[in-house]
Formats: C-alpha cells, structure tokens, sequence
C-alpha cells in the first residue's frame, strides 16, 4: 500500500512537470538574499562583517507548531559569484558535541548541529542538507527525488560531498563543560555553487530574480549534557514552521529570492504628513530638510505642488502625490456614497461613545460591529469614483510627483458597502454553494483589491504614455476586518499596513512583530514587484496627546520592524514626531542606523 501510494505521488509530480506547474509557483514565506562583493565575508565563525550585520535575520522557530523556541536562535543569508553563505547564531547554555569525522551521521546521535535545506529551481527533486556541530563536523548528502515522508520507500539519498564548503565554528562558551553558563555558538557557512551546478536546471549562480527552496533547521537539547553528550530529548526548529517534525516536506520550505542588491535595511522610508504649515514656500521646504535629516527619503503630503516638488528634487526626497475620495458635497449627490447594514450607523463613532475608538482602524478585539468610521466614502464598485480616480492620477502625473499615495480605500463600517448597486453585483458573484457571509466577504474583499488594480494599472499606463515612471503606494486604510493584512494582494509598489496604531492601548510587541512578519514575508505573494511597508502611527500633540507612546516604545517598534527584514517602512505622522524631541531623537537614530 505504501509503495501505491508513492507511485501515486510521482505521477502526480510527473503531471506538474508536463502541465508546467511549477513548485516555485505556490505561495510560501520568503526570504531576500542579497548580493556581496568577492571576500566580503571571511569564513571564520563570526559574523562580524559589516554585510552580516545589514542583512534580516530569520527567526528559527518550533517545527510543527511555529512557536518561539526556549533558546532563540537564527540564520541570515548572502551570495555572491562563487558562493551561497549562511550564518546561524544559535543560543544554548551548554553547548556540547563529540563527533570530529566529516560524513559521521552524527544526526542519529544525540548531538547538537544546524542544517541546511537547499532546494534548487524550488521543484522538489536533488534537495541538498548540509549539517554542522558545534565542533565543525559535517554531514552532507543529496536527495535525489521528491519524498514527503521520513525516508519512504523509493527514496534516494545519494552519497555527496559538497566539494569546496567552507565552514567554520565559534563557540560563545566553552564546548562540554557544563560547569559554566554559554551563551551558544556561531556557524559560518560557504557552499560553491560549483558543486552543485550539475543539479539544477535553472541558472547556477542564480540569476536575480530566481527563486530557489531553503528551510534552515536547528537540534537542540533543553537538558543539560553530561561529558559532552546529551541525554535529554531532542527539540527541532526552522523556518518556515513545516507543521510536522520531518525535515524532508519540501513542498513546505520558504522561497529564497536572490536579488542583485547589497543588504541594506529600510530603503525606502516614508513620511506622511498633514500637520505641519505649508503656507509659504520657506515653510514647505523647512519640513522636506527636516524629514531627510530624520532618514526619510519619501513623503507623501497634500502641501501646495510647486513648491513641494522643487524642494524634494533639490533636497534628493521623492515627492508622493496623497490621492483619497472626495468626500461629503463634493459628490454633489448621495446616490455614489457607501451603505451599511441596518442598526450600524448607531454604532459608536466617536471616544464620547466608546472610550478605546480607534478611528477606523482596527477595533479592540478587531471584532467586526464594534464600531464605524464617521465618514462618507463613496461605492467603490461605481464608475464615476473610478473616474475621479483617474482625474487626480492624469493631474499628479502632469505634475511630476515622483509618486502617488492611496488613502481612504475602505469601507466606514470596515467590512462593506451594501448599496443596491453592490448587492446586485455581489448576488451574481456569489460562487454556488458558498456561504453568504464567506461570498459577502470575498465579494467585498475583490471590490478593493480590484480597485486598486484598476487605479495602480491607470497610474502605470498613464505615465508611460508620457514616457515617464510613477510609484504607487497606500496607506490600508479603514481597517478591513474580515481580512487585516489582505494588503498583500493590491498591486502597489510599497503596501502600507498597520502595524502599530496610534491610540491606546497600545499593541503589544508580539502583535506588532507578527504583523510585521506576515506584511514583510508574504509580500510578493501575489505581485513580484510589491515591497511590504510596516505602517507605525504616532500622535503626540492636539486632542490625541493622551495617546502619546514613550520614545522607548517607538524605538522597539521601529528596531521590530528591521528585524523582520522589511525593506521600507511608513510613518505617521511627521509634524506629530517633531512636536516630541525625544521621539523625534529615536526616529532620526533608528533610520540613520543601517548597521
């Protein structure tokens, strides 16, 4: 029965091939790895090299479950011509290991090591593992073909050396002596791309762009060892979170993404701002020298467009056009506006009705009928705001923004409008057998992200045609609460998604840290050119002072943020930082801090 089931299995890959399905197509977490000089690391163990310290780190996690592990440990990754490296920093408090003889199977041993998971071309076939221990003994072999079970019949594990790795150990402590306290070890790796270039299909080196399969994995022990050995039970962690503890799934492995870039976090930095004077010219320009001098290199403001412009072109800012609804008379009719269920405009709308209104963004408990935006937003299913749309894009084009910032898509009552337009298209669409409140929240999910696909394509197009370029932007804005993050699927080139909103009580960091994550990781899921843009909302003067988060907070939001590796980040509001000094210090430190 199992030997049916695995032929089973590989004509089902078989199938894929020939349809020209491809593995490397499916949506997983991904990582970026990023491109370095020749001899830009040293493999000594320590990752000491200004490149190590610019790159994201990974968090290896529980296997199966994805949880934090008693001992945090964690990998990052670079490339260049010759080379893939990998450096883990793994916490232990005794750190121990007894095996020295390359290719001993010291993984059936109660020892310690992390590993390397190597998917090339991301199809499941010559998988590549590379274990180290704490004494620099390594294990390599090669799977030859697809398995997703621990060593099912069929299965090939092919002798292989990984010729010209380069690995080195540092032990932050001393090796089998557990007598003191470690602090755990370090491991430096290089595998050449010579040695396995006969196994791909694709490009090796890989060209950028190329998407290739890695899992790293770590064993580790929570009893303390005893003359070097461990005699306690083993716990494994990686990333991704594999949901089983088995090392082989690897339809279940993360993307690796290798770009041409050198590491560098936060590229791209954003200031929206709407408190600051912009009556004069002097005035417009004073804030463009003051957000760049914070470390912001893009702002996003309806000051007035000549001035605005002229001063990001001559202080090296790009200039984003703020494009939101029309909103009240400016319609000139109501037959346009949004319109909520019965009962739901008596919801609170206001801190006099509810003390923890958030403003429409998400609600305590994020439960939705908690509350509603006290605003008039228009149908976005209907043409004439569609138009609108466009006449502001033609018009910021023309200008000669360096790009455009989308605000205000979203419903006032954060999960839809039921207009009589928007149930006679969502009666239609409703798939047959679904649910209604799972057809509700599709139809009312696709009527956004079809919006923005609208408006971005309009953007592009539109200045292409006057041989020009334009970015796009957003703020995800109400909050959307059938779906928080679904901003991964509008097709902007930088997604602004909350992670940290302005009012109390403030998120807890686990909650901003898991947001961050998912924008951060996923956010190329459904557009290869999208860049995840961590949203951190702050107010510190006017009627929202009380809700002022302490210089420290905001530190760790922002030192959260770069952890996850995100590559651009959006901040609210710029006036709001500047009117507290010691925040102001932190944002400024924590954006000029590329190291």
């Amino acid at each position: 029965m199992r030997i049916h089931n695995w032929l089973c299995f590989l004509l089902i890959v078989a199938w894929m091939f020939c349809a020209g399905v491809s593995w490397a197509q499916s949506p997983r977490p991904k990582y970026t790895c990023y491109k370095i000089p020749k001899g830009a690391v040293k493999i000594d163990g320590v990752l000491d090299e200004k490149c190590w310290s610019r790159t994201p780190w990974l968090d290896l996690r529980n296997t199966k479950t994805g949880k934090r592990i008693a001992y945090p440990s964690k990998v990052r990754m670079l490339w260049d011509d010759k080379y893939l490296y990998a450096g883990y920093d793994v916490g232990y408090v005794d750190v121990f290991g007894k095996e020295t003889k390359r290719d001993t199977p010291f993984y059936k041993k109660k020892e310690m090591f992390v590993k390397l998971f190597l998917d090339p071309d991301a199809n499941g076939t010559d998988v590549f593992e590379i274990h180290v221990s704490p004494r620099n003994c390594v294990y390599d072999v090669r799977q030859a073909i697809p398995n997703h079970n621990q060593n099912p019949p069929g299965t090939v594990a092919a002798k292989w050396n990984c010729k010209g790795l380069l690995s080195a150990v540092r032990i932050n402590g001393t090796l089998n002596n557990s007598a003191d306290v470690d602090r755990g070890y370090t491991v430096e790796l290089a595998i050449p791309w010579a040695s396995i270039r006969k196994f791909t299909i694709g490009k090796c080196p890989p060209s950028p762009g190329d998407r290739w399969a890695v899992s790293p994995q770590c064993r580790y022990f929570l009893q303390p060892s005893k003359n070097g050995i461990c005699r306690g039970k083993a716990y494994y962690a990686s990333w991704p979170k594999l949901g089983i503890i088995d090392s082989h799934v690897y339809d279940r492995y993360g993307h690796m993404i290798f770009s041409s870039q050198s590491p560098r976090m936060l590229e791209w930095k954003l200031a929206w701002i709407w408190t600051l004077p912009s009556k004069t010219d002097a005035q417009i320009e004073d804030a463009v020298v003051k957000a760049k001098a914070m470390g912001f290199n893009a702002i996003a403001w309806n000051a007035r467009w000549k001035p605005f412009i002229h001063a990001c072109r001559k202080h090296g800012m790009q200039a984003y056009a703020v494009i939101s609804p029309d909103y009240g008379k400016a319609w000139g009719t109501t037959k346009h506006e949004q319109v909520m269920l019965p009962g739901e405009e008596k919801l609170p709308s206001s801190r006099k009705d509810n003390p923890t209104y958030q403003e429409g963004g998400e609600p305590l408990g994020g439960a939705i009928g908690t509350e509603i935006r006290r605003a008039t937003l228009p149908c976005f299913r209907h043409p004439h705001v569609l138009e609108q749309f466009r006449k502001k894009i033609r018009q910021s084009v023309d200008r000669g923004y360096s790009g455009i910032a989308f605000d205000w898509i979203g419903y006032k009552n954060l999960h839809g409008c039921y207009c009589e337009h928007c149930k006679r298209l969502a009666r239609k669409a409703a798939p047959p057998g679904m649910s209604p409140q799972e057809a509700d929240r599709r139809f009312q999910e696709e009527t956004l992200t079809q919006f923005y696909k609208n408006i971005c394509d309009y953007a592009k197009s539109y200045a292409k045609s006057l041989n020009r370029t334009v970015k796009t932007t957003c703020h995800v804005y109400p909050a959307f609460l059938p779906n928080n993050l679904y901003g991964n699927k509008l097709p902007v080139d930088y997604c602004g998604q909350t992670v940290s909103w302005f009012f109390k009580p403030h998120w807890k960091f686990e909650k901003i840290e898991r947001y961050t994550r998912y924008v951060v990781e996923n956010d190329s899921l459904y557009h290869r050119h999208s860049v995840g843009a961590p949203f951190i909302a702050f107010y510190g003067k006017g009627t929202f002072a009380v809700d002022v988060k302490s210089a420290g907070r905001v530190r760790k939001e922002i030192q959260i943020i770069k952890k996850c590796g995100a590559r651009a980040i959006q901040f609210a509001e710029l006036g709001n930082i500047l009117a507290v000094p010691a925040v102001a210090k932190v944002v400024t430190e924590e954006l000029n801090d590329q190291e």
